[in-house]
């Protein structure tokens, strides 16, 4: 966990958003976990999404 936080740090220090699932929230709602990262990337890209 250590090692993910120190990577989570050097991506934002890199200007990137971290988002984080685990594999059971993906592998049990997919649609969701893509719907939260298009909802994510619209917000900072100012991206329209379709439904």
């Amino acid at each position: 966990m250590a090692h993910d936080a120190a990577r989570d740090d050097h991506m934002r220090w890199r200007g990137f958003t971290v988002i984080r699932f685990t594999n059971a929230a993906v592998l049990s709602n997919t649609n969701g976990a893509m719907e939260s990262v298009l909802l994510e990337l619209g917000a900072n890209n100012n991206i329209a999404t379709s439904d």
